[in-house]
């Protein structure tokens, strides 16, 4: 049997919460009372607890010493506390108004208001299981409570390794989007497990986070990033699950596979390609479309790759008549690679191939055309091969772009935890990933049309400076200034 002690439910969440909602001052004289409280089979909470029930889902358990507890009467609020927990039945006990009449209770008292309901907390607490309960009867002094129709579902999490744990965040997202900034749940261990951080060894350390189960049923994955301690390369790691492999209805307890978090499996597999002479010249990478003149020549410039764009015949297809010249050169890589993308989740490119491709439109035109001429932009999709293309395998998709102080280039940089187009469509973020073969950049459907007779056009060309993985945006702006500095381009 696994017995664990916590002391008062919800104290610290409490502190939070009694300026929200005062307790109505009584008319009528204040009556101590008691009351008789049991929890129905099979419901849990945080309180002392057994083994799960890993067939049924749940946690038998029992209230502790201390708990507070709403009570109302549909108008107001009144608190009580557990003050005898023996076996099965706990008595409740506390100041109430004289001929107040409760119709409903709820766990932990801090969760419930007038206004809202009870509600799911954000803000979660160490050592403590959040599960909410409510009453499912109340029989004169006799109350029953049960997680049914509490929303709350409660997800553990077991952390083994030997790095320091500060905080946990859980994400629940129902759209393809990423792991955002904002988490729905927290718990911070630097504040409430000892003021410092959780050493984690080969013994489990266990989380219990709850969740809304309404929420969860509408989403597409959680992620629980947990943020570390000490290690300068990467202080946190995000490891993402989707919601159809875990049941998070109402009362529900869901044990989560094990996460090892060894510092050199975090930190390890970190990828960056840099181009040029000063460098790794083309890094591996190859040209596509060579024989219509696509070409990559890392040797030429010191910090930077230049691919040239083939002018390409693909049989008239989705090319019109008035199309003169259409330019398209892909890079690929096509070797194996393994990345940590629950550590380094932006992949980056710094180029000028945006600028090239991207920003002809309007009447700007960036590349070398005859006077006449018209320059319809092209397209730039990143493939990962086996996962397809990013963010469901749309052309022009990124998380976002950061400028450079070099003329004309930019990162581009993609959120390796979105959704991409083929087969489940997510990397794989509880281990490294190996990447297959013909990780790809697409550079296409540049359309050069209007070219007066006589006149030709020169082969556009792109510059690439570097690619790779990063565990945060600051990284790829040190990047960034470490390339600006290494071009003899200073600070403004």
């Amino acid at each position: 049997m696994k017995k664990t002690v916590i002391c008062a439910a919800f104290a610290a969440m409490a502190l939070a919460a009694c300026n929200k909602e005062e307790i109505s001052a009584p008319e009528t004289n204040l009556v101590y009372r008691e009351f008789k409280a049991v929890i129905a089979d099979g419901t849990s909470t945080k309180v002392s607890f057994g083994e799960p029930d890993t067939d049924a889902g749940k946690i038998p358990a029992h209230f502790d010493n201390g708990d507070e507890i709403a009570l109302t009467d549909g108008s107001t609020i009144q608190k009580v506390t557990v003050v005898k927990a023996e076996g099965e039945e706990t008595t409740l006990g506390g100041e109430l108004p004289e001929g107040f009449s409760p119709t409903a209770a709820y766990y932990p008292y801090s969760s419930y208001s007038l206004e809202d309901g009870q509600t799911v907390p954000g803000r979660q607490y160490a050592d403590v299981v959040p599960v909410l309960l409510k009453s499912s009867s109340i029989d004169d002094d006799m109350i029953t409570f049960t997680a049914s129709g509490t929303k709350a579902a409660i997800v553990h999490f077991a952390l083994t390794g030997d790095t320091q744990l500060r905080e946990v965040r859980l994400h629940v997202n129902n759209t393809n989007a990423s792991v955002d900034n904002s988490p729905k749940y927290t718990i911070s261990y630097t504040s409430q497990h000892g003021s410092s951080p959780v050493d984690l060894s080969s013994a489990p350390f266990d989380i219990y986070m709850a969740v809304d189960a309404a929420e969860a049923g509408t989403a597409s994955y959680i992620a629980l990033e947990i943020k570390l301690n000490g290690i300068e390369q990467a202080d946190s790691s995000i490891f993402r699950r989707k919601i159809s492999g875990v049941d998070l209805s109402e009362g529900k307890y869901i044990d989560m596979p094990v996460i090892d978090l060894k510092e050199d499996q975090i930190v390890a597999d970190q990828v960056i390609w840099k181009f040029g002479s000063a460098n790794d010249g083309d890094c591996g990478w190859q040209a596509e479309q060579e024989a219509q003149g696509g070409s990559i020549d890392g040797q030429t410039h010191a910090n930077y790759a230049v691919v040239k764009m083939a002018s390409v015949d693909l049989n008239d297809k989705d090319i019109s008549s008035e199309v003169d010249y259409k330019f398209q050169t892909n890079i690929r890589y096509t070797e194996e690679f393994t990345v940590n993308c629950g550590t380094y989740r932006y992949m980056a490119i710094m180029s000028d191939m945006k600028h090239v491709v991207r920003d002809n439109a309007d009447g700007q035109v960036n590349i070398d055309v005859p006077d006449g001429a018209t320059v319809a932009r092209g397209n730039i999709t990143f493939d990962s091969s086996m996962l397809g293309g990013y963010d469901n395998g749309g052309s022009n998709k990124w998380a976002g772009v950061k400028g450079t102080k070099i003329e004309n280039v930019e990162v581009l940089y993609f959120d390796m935890l979105k959704k991409f187009g083929r087969d489940n469509g997510y990397v794989n973020t509880l281990a490294s990933q190996t990447i297959t073969p013909n990780f790809t950049f697409k550079v296409a459907d540049l359309k050069v049309s209007n070219v007066p007779e006589g006149e030709t056009v020169a082969n556009p060309e792109y510059k690439v400076y570097w690619i790779g993985f990063f565990h945060r945006l600051t990284d790829i702006n040190e990047m960034i200034a470490a390339t600006e500095a290494a071009e003899g381009v200073s600070a403004e």
